[in-house]
């Protein structure tokens, strides 16, 4: 039954009626079950035991309104896991005894609750209103904490890209205006002295046309861009000179635009809109000619830079804003994307297409780069009696493909895991920057581009001018779980973009090889936007499984770093 009548002794006083439930919950009961209940002046005494919702504490309070006459609350002193909800319609002078949730209302184990005066139904009524939004304001904060201590995966995943107290704790750029003005300074100055040769000058396209003097013969599995942009600005009737001059202007309109952007402050009240107009103009010069160029000299030298520099453009309005908070999620989501976005895929899939296409035990014993390394192979070598010492004694080959594997794959599996670490972050840079000079010196292809972006997400500018205070920091972000702008969720939506495409490159390259689709020995590379990155990479002793479970176990590791 859900109702029981039971008796209080109290001292000096008759014994008063009192009536107690545990279960059903008030909420179970029907509209007029409730009303029959609580009848007014049925009972003196109401108790109601373990009320665990909302909605039920709702309910009790509501239909005890009928009673006009009651006072509700938490009562506490016998246990606290077990609390009773007490409702008291005695008169002004007559204190009660209530059970505290331990045993039966008749025992000894009783709580003495405060006297209490009789209340009008007025008063009644807005005691029951002001309870119940205390009882509300509580509920909606547990419901907080609970939010908080278990978050939904997309909020887990705003954390990670742009908090800066969140699970992920790489502090972000110190001064990112000045970081990416500096990198911009450089990047323009290294593609205009033709810094990057042997490999491909993006900035020097307009030429590269003009010498071929025709559109690039299609290669399988590459997107043809250079003919369907050479077409669209040709026309029908442009000869060669005249596209090349239409380049050339492009150019031009381009460093013109990316120059306006250098000289635009932060802070101001135009400057967020002006430089990501500014920027996005320049950026996307650069992306149309770099487009254009790869076609014409299938590498693997460009991609990460045309990424890097199209992407930024998403993080331009909140760096030159005046919210210091957007400043600061913005900055956390640019250096967090240039490792994660960019650096980490670049290494990572490149060590899977090694994987791939030179197998498991080529990779072991450096076999794969005996190939590499004969005399008859080094054309653009500068250190040539290193090359062919390397090239004699095949064991010094052997420790070279054991830190090709660090270099790609261990040390990228584990920044994935801990990029809060400077001493992984350092020990990837430094190691990349050595492998890139040496191979340029030793083989021929320039990965300038790459080393410049290692410099950028070392941010040197933090080691000589302090940024904003941690506490500052944490202060200014955006709320952990709340406040996100739209510009945040398109900025993340992008990040994710990006690792989809480097996958979906992955996986396809895998499943086709393992179908019968693509011949055995033979790369399926589409090299623009996302590469399969599998320079020096010969076929060996091609091993598809190892590669697809390699591929697998990254997206679980990234999986992992986002949702830990």
């Amino acid at each position: 039954d859900a109702t029981h009548n039971s008796t209080i002794a109290q001292p000096n006083k008759a014994k008063k009626t009192i009536h107690a439930w545990t279960e059903p919950e008030p909420s179970s009961l029907s509209y007029k079950q409730r009303k029959d209940l609580f009848e007014p002046h049925k009972y003196d005494l109401l108790i109601c035991r373990a009320v665990p919702t909302q909605c039920a504490r709702q309910d009790v309070l509501m239909s005890a309104a009928f009673m006009h006459a009651s006072i509700m609350t938490w009562d506490h002193s016998g246990c606290a896991s077990l609390p009773c909800f007490v409702a008291q319609s005695g008169d002004e002078n007559g204190p009660a005894y209530v059970d505290a949730g331990k045993g039966n209302p008749s025992t000894q184990e009783m709580a003495r609750l405060p006297t209490m005066r009789r209340r009008n139904g007025k008063e009644a009524d807005e005691e029951h209103q002001s309870l119940l939004g205390e009882i509300s304001d509580n509920h909606n904060e547990q419901d907080d904490k609970k939010k908080q201590t278990n978050p939904s995966h997309l909020e887990r995943l705003m954390d990670y890209w742009t908090s800066v107290s969140g699970q992920c704790r790489l502090p972000p750029f110190a001064h990112p205006v000045i970081s990416l003005k500096l990198f911009l300074v450089a990047l323009i100055w290294f593609e205009l002295q033709d810094s990057m040769a042997p490999s491909q000058s993006v900035l020097a396209t307009p030429e590269i046309v003009w010498l071929v003097a025709q559109a690039p013969k299609p290669k399988k599995f590459v997107p043809n861009l250079a003919e369907l942009l050479l077409q669209l600005l040709m026309g029908k009737v442009m000869t060669i000179g005249g596209l090349v001059t239409k380049l050339g202007q492009i150019r031009g309109w381009g460093l013109v635009s990316w120059l306006a952007f250098l000289l635009i402050p932060e802070g101001r009240h135009y400057s967020s809109w002006a430089a990501t107009i500014f920027y996005a103009v320049g950026a996307a010069t650069y992306l149309l000619l770099g487009s254009i160029g790869l076609m014409y000299k299938l590498s693997h030298s460009t991609q990460g830079g045309l990424l890097f520099v199209a992407a930024t453009t998403f993080a331009i309005p909140p760096l030159f804003g005046m919210d210091k908070g957007r400043q600061v999620a913005g900055s956390a989501w640019l250096r967090r994307f240039l490792f994660l976005g960019i650096l980490i895929p670049i290494y990572l899939m490149s060590g899977i297409a090694k994987v791939r296409y030179v197998g498991i035990l080529a990779n072991l014993n450096g076999r794969w780069l005996w190939e590499l390394f004969e005399p008859k192979k080094r054309k653009y070598a500068a250190w040539t009696f290193l090359r062919d010492l390397l090239y004699n004694h095949k064991i010094l080959l052997t420790f070279m493909s054991w830190g090709n594997l660090v270099l790609e794959v261990l040390l990228p599996l584990s920044l994935i895991l801990r990029l809060e670490s400077k001493l992984l972050r350092m020990s990837f840079h430094g190691i990349a920057l050595t492998f890139h000079i040496s191979i340029f010196f030793l083989v021929g292809p320039n990965f300038g581009r790459y080393c410049l972006l290692h410099i950028v997400a070392c941010d040197p500018i933090g080691w000589f001018v302090r940024g904003m205070p941690r506490e500052e920091l944490n202060a200014g972000t955006t709320s952990r779980l709340t406040g996100r702008s739209m510009g945040d969720c398109l900025r993340v939506g992008v990040a994710m973009l990006f690792l989809f495409g480097w996958f979906r490159v992955q996986i396809l390259s895998d499943i086709e090889h393992i179908l019968g689709r693509v011949e055995h020995k033979k790369k399926r590379d589409p090299y623009f936007p996302f590469s399969e990155f599998s320079m020096f990479a010969s076929a060996v002793d091609p091993n598809y499984i190892a590669s697809l479970l390699l591929v697998l176990l990254s997206m679980a590791v990234y999986y992992r770093c986002f949702f830990k």
